[in-house]
C-alpha cells in the first residue's frame, strides 16, 4: 500500500489537541445513522456554534484555499449521511466502525482530541493488505476518504473535530505544501 495516498500529517501547524478539546466540551451528541438509517457506533454533533470557537474559527481561516463547503441550513439537523463540512465526532469504547469508502467528501481533515486512536486502511485488491496509522497528540492529519478505511475497536472513547474537503487527493497534497 501506498501510504502517500492515504494519510498525510500536518506537523507544520501548528495545534494543541488539549486546548482544541476544552473547546469542544458542552456540545450535544446524537447517534449517526448510516444510509439505511441503522445506528452506528458514532455520536456526531453539527451543532453551529461549533462554527463559533476560536479554534474552529481559527483553522477555517488556515484551510480557507480549500474547499470545505460549510453547510449551515436546516438540514444539519439530519444525522443520517450527508455532507455537512465539519463535525464532533465521539466513537464509543469497544466498537468498532465497520470498512467503508465516504460517498460525498473525498479527504477528512482530522483534529485527534483523545488517545490512542488510530484508523485502518485496507487494499481494495487484497483486504489481507492493511495500513494501521496512529493519531498523533497536536498533529493534524488528512485522510484520504476514497480508499477502504475502518476504525478498529479501542478501549475509551475516541473524540475527533472534522472538517470534510471535497479537494482531490492530489489537490491537497499540493495545498498542505502552502500551509
Amino acid at each position: 500500500m501506498d501510504i502517500d495516498q492515504l494519510i498525510l500529517e500536518l506537523p507544520q501547524v501548528e495545534f494543541n489537541s488539549a486546548d482544541f478539546l476544552k473547546e469542544m466540551q458542552g456540545f450535544p451528541f446524537h447517534n449517526y445513522l448510516n444510509n439505511s438509517e441503522s445506528v452506528t457506533p458514532m455520536q456526531v454533533s453539527y451543532d453551529q456554534r461549533l462554527l463559533e470557537t476560536k479554534a474552529v474559527r481559527h483553522f477555517l481561516n488556515v484551510f480557507k484555499d480549500w474547499n470545505i463547503p460549510i453547510n449551515t441550513t436546516e438540514e444539519i439537523y439530519s444525522y443520517t449521511p450527508g455532507l455537512k463540512g465539519y463535525f464532533l465526532v465521539r466513537t464509543a469504547k469497544h466498537t468498532q466502525f465497520d470498512l467503508h469508502i465516504d460517498a460525498l467528501r473525498t479527504v477528512g481533515i482530522v483534529f485527534p482530541l483523545t488517545f490512542p486512536q488510530s484508523i485502518v486502511f485496507k487494499s481494495a485488491k487484497d483486504s489481507s493488505i492493511s495500513y494501521e496509522h496512529e493519531y498523533k497528540p497536536n498533529v493534524i492529519t488528512l485522510i484520504n476518504v476514497k480508499e477502504w478505511h475502518m476504525i478498529n475497536k479501542c478501549n475509551e472513547p475516541r473524540v475527533q473535530f472534522q472538517f470534510d474537503c471535497v479537494n482531490s487527493w492530489e489537490e491537497v497534497k499540493q495545498l498542505s505544501k502552502q500551509l
